[in-house]
């Protein structure tokens, strides 16, 4: 993992179907990370590493119920394979959080690196690297209206305005200097607000014009490790945390509305659908579960994981389907229009640092592998339906 290059000609491999489609790289085994299964285990191949890798962590798969999983469905299904940009360095501050990606456009997206970030371009290959004046390790990163802002193990707050080109702000953000684990930008009838979720059990919303001070603060029940607004209603929150529960915030009220019960283990993810009625939730008990929260009693869904915890939940094209990541090797694409009955496996290996969408059609998506020798960041394209059609089909 090397950040020093970054501003220096960082030589990336570019790695798409006519690189691993020569004759010398079939003959090898190679696969779109740029692995040569044949070369470094010839005879055994990739199918046998990943059933060794299946058994190494089976394990903890036994420690918590697991659910029968869906009809998988062919390899490029809804989203294709483009590209897979190896060596990029990845970088990843928490074990269990992974939320170091996220993407400017369809063609560009910036990483988490110490003390900063690196906006990387997939029309010139370009890499640009942006620090901030003190250092700090982000645990976090997102983007939205022009800004990228992380969350530091220390409780740093880091705001950089990419349409100015200078830091926007950078402080304390928690009691105690405790890890801020989550930041999200939101547009409230017209007036750009930041949400953040942190170790002190703290779920905090901010004015962008003013960041000093919070407009709100609610102590929860645990350490908050990620939250959400609703997309309908943007006084409602849902807080995943330390904890088995699921706890929806009503800013209004300062109270906690409802309490969702069903994982069985700390939760990392949330996302809501754009029709404010379903939220995906994802957690280390190896599930996404999809709630409706009109009926919180039981679950809606109940996706099973692969290997791992699920570190990343998002509704994608307009709702139509559902995308999650594991923390390890893992991406799994379900069609929600279809109630989740099919999905598409992105296989992979590696730590997965984090997934998005471009934010414009969410035609575009990126994420992050980090393994030695071989990590880099995938991007892969929505299929050949129009995302036009996909946003008119969808239920709002």
């Amino acid at each position: 993992m090397d950040f020093s290059n970054l501003d220096k000609n960082q030589k990336i491999q570019i790695i798409d179907q006519s690189t691993v489609s020569t004759a010398s790289n079939i003959q090898s085994g190679m696969d779109y990370q740029g692995i040569e299964w044949e070369t470094i285990m010839p005879g055994l191949g990739r199918k046998f590493y990943r059933r060794q890798r299946h058994l190494r962590l089976k394990p903890l798969q036994s420690t918590f119920k697991t659910f029968p999983r869906k009809e998988k469905l062919p390899n490029n299904s809804i989203y294709n394979f483009s590209k897979y940009y190896r060596q990029l360095p990845m970088f990843i501050a928490h074990f269990q959080l992974r939320h170091n990606l996220a993407c400017v456009s369809k063609y560009d997206f910036i990483h988490a690196k110490p003390s900063g970030f690196y906006k990387f371009s997939t029309l010139d290959y370009s890499v640009k690297n942006y620090e901030y004046p003190e250092e700090f390790i982000p645990i976090c990163l997102s983007y939205a209206n022009g800004y990228a802002v992380s969350g530091g193990i220390r409780g740093e707050l880091a705001i950089y305005d990419l349409q100015e080109e200078k830091v926007r702000h950078f402080g304390k953000a928690t009691d105690n200097d405790q890890y801020l684990n989550c930041t999200k930008i939101y547009n409230d009838e017209g007036q750009l607000k930041l949400i953040t979720g942190a170790n002190d059990w703290c779920v905090r919303i901010y004015s962008m014009k003013y960041l000093t001070e919070p407009l709100f603060c609610q102590k929860m029940g645990a350490p908050v490790n990620n939250c959400s607004v609703s997309p309908t209603n943007m006084s409602i929150i849902a807080v995943c945390g330390d904890q088995k529960e699921i706890e929806i915030l009503d800013v209004r009220t300062n109270k906690v509305a409802l309490k969702l019960y069903g994982h069985e283990d700390d939760n990392f993810a949330s996302d809501w659908h754009p029709n404010g009625v379903f939220l995906a939730t994802g957690s280390q008990d190896l599930t996404c579960r999809v709630w409706d929260i009109r009926k919180p009693l039981e679950e809606y869904h109940i996706l099973q994981s692969e290997i791992a915890s699920v570190s990343n939940v998002k509704f994608v094209a307009g709702g139509q389907f559902l995308v999650f990541s594991e923390g390890v090797d893992y991406l799994s694409i379900y069609d929600f229009q279809k109630e989740c009955e099919v999905y598409q496996r992105v296989d992979a290996f590696g730590d997965v640092t984090g997934m998005d969408v471009d934010p414009e059609d969410n035609g575009t998506l990126f994420f992050g592998m980090r393994l030695k020798d071989y990590e880099g960041v995938f991007e892969y394209s929505l299929g050949k339906r129009s995302t036009k059609k996909l946003l008119e089909e969808s239920f709002l």
